[in-house]
């Protein structure tokens, strides 16, 4: 695999780390215009830095505006390897919004806009 360039994106609670701080809920695909909702239990001790907070929170990562996008098994992506953390951007010259996000057995590489909520 070509060197990545990528970083963690902070979210409200800080950026994500380990392989089950997210936990897959729920998935909404739309075709028309291509959309993707993905809704995780985010396991907020894997926030860094720590803000002493515990138990778990809902996040919804909100993918539009799609031009490419991946699901592959987590033991399977090229990017299981250089990733930074749950939800990094790539910084790639030909994609200006690149996003790949991790929850305990997928990852999602997506190349379009993203919106995170939160519940």
């Amino acid at each position: 695999m070509p060197e990545v360039n990528n970083q963690a994106i902070e979210t409200i609670y800080g950026e994500i780390y380990g392989r089950d701080a997210l936990i897959l809920k729920d998935i909404i695909f739309d075709m028309s215009p291509l959309e993707l909702k993905v809704v995780a239990s985010l396991w907020l001790p894997h926030c860094q830095p720590s803000r002493g907070l515990e138990g778990e929170a809902l996040i919804c990562f909100k993918f539009k505006n799609i031009k490419s996008l991946t699901i592959t098994m987590i033991d399977e992506s090229k990017y299981q390897l250089v990733q930074k953390s749950c939800f990094d951007k790539v910084f790639d010259k030909e994609q200006d919004e690149h996003y790949v996000l991790s929850t305990y057995d997928h990852i999602f590489d997506v190349i379009g806009q993203c919106e995170v909520s939160y519940k």
